[in-house]
């Protein structure tokens, strides 16, 4: 049986989840809280996915690729290109330096399947907030990094897009149905039939 662990980064309140069955787990974004807690639990994490390449939601990955050296990190084509350089992955513009050469070991395309126990985890690509975005599907949860958000998703960022953020969710309110569990990057969970999809949706210009 599947436990979902939320993860609270102080600064950002980015989350991380830990899905863990048993001793084993699977991780979805990361902080340095995420791996005092697989440390504190005595876990070995598996895969590692990243829903996006932001500083906020990747931080800790070299640490704990290198505690288990094993464990495969997973991501987009073009957030594992990104979250390369620390102007990509935008944790240069936070205080001048930043960090970079993180690599995916595998880049998903969209519609990837990967296992976990007897748990089948689907991936969609999902751009808008970011070029690089994915959601993550187990059986009815949707791990959805900050494509949906109970805010309106930030599209100002480098590499955002309003048009490509409105396909993305018409897509994700088309492809769930409402007991989905929706797992976001910021916030607590929340059910499908608990949003406010108008707030998610984009403004978008005609010249866009």
């Amino acid at each position: 049986m599947l436990t979902v662990n939320q993860i609270i980064e102080e600064k950002y309140k980015a989350n991380s989840y830990v899905v863990a069955d048993g001793k084993e787990c699977i991780v979805i974004d990361i902080n340095p809280n995420t791996i005092e807690f697989i440390q504190q639990n005595e876990l070995t994490p598996y895969f590692l996915f990243l829903t996006h390449e932001h500083f906020d939601h990747i931080k800790g990955t070299s640490s704990l690729k290198k505690m288990f050296p094993n464990m495969q990190i997973i991501a987009s084509p073009k957030a594992s290109e990104l979250m390369a350089t620390s102007q990509g992955n935008l944790s240069f513009f936070i205080n001048g330096t930043g960090f970079d050469e993180i690599h995916a070991d595998i880049q998903a395309e969209d519609k990837s399947e990967f296992f976990f126990k007897d748990k089948c985890i689907k991936i969609y690509h999902t751009p808008g907030h970011t070029t690089g975005g994915i959601v993550i599907s187990i059986d009815n949860m949707l791990f959805t990094g900050d494509t949906i958000l109970d805010i309106k998703t930030p599209t100002t960022l480098p590499n955002s897009s309003k048009k490509q953020l409105k396909e993305s969710i018409n897509f994700i309110d088309e492809m769930f149905d409402n007991n989905t569990i929706f797992y976001q990057g910021h916030g607590k969970p929340f059910l499908k039939s608990k949003w406010d999809k108008t707030i998610s949706l984009p403004s978008i210009k005609k010249n866009i």
